[in-house]
């Protein structure tokens, strides 16, 4: 089975409506090998809630919002976007289907959206 090695750091704070530049990850094993996504899958949910049935956001390589152009780097690119989504703290984590059927959820994280003053 596949370890992801990786400590996430906070995303940083994000304004209600404005455009976010995207994330690039780059995914290694325990021993520091780049992972070969060659046939993975990779999906993005970021919610209000941890346990919120339907996510605020969502992000996927199956409609081209997450991206792994050379899959034997090791690295995936989360397309950015405008976000308009209700000022709050939000939950997410990414969730890695290997070809092989093996699944694995990295990079738990929270990620501040908050209203702006200037409109």
């Amino acid at each position: 089975m596949t370890c992801i090695n990786h400590t996430p750091k906070p995303l940083r704070k994000h304004p209600v409506g404005a455009t976010w530049r995207g994330l690039k990850l780059v995914l290694k094993d325990n021993d520091g090998a780049v992972i070969n996504l060659t046939g993975a899958s990779v999906t993005m949910h970021v919610r209000e809630k941890k346990d919120s049935a339907a996510p605020a956001l969502a992000f996927s390589t199956a409609d081209n919002t997450i991206l792994i152009p050379t899959p034997t780097n090791g690295a995936i690119f989360i397309v950015g976007r405008k976000i308009n989504v209700r000022p709050n703290t939000y939950h997410l984590d990414i969730k890695l289907v290997m070809p092989n059927g093996d699944v694995i959820y990295f990079f738990p994280n929270t990620w501040e959206i908050y209203q702006t003053v200037t409109r």
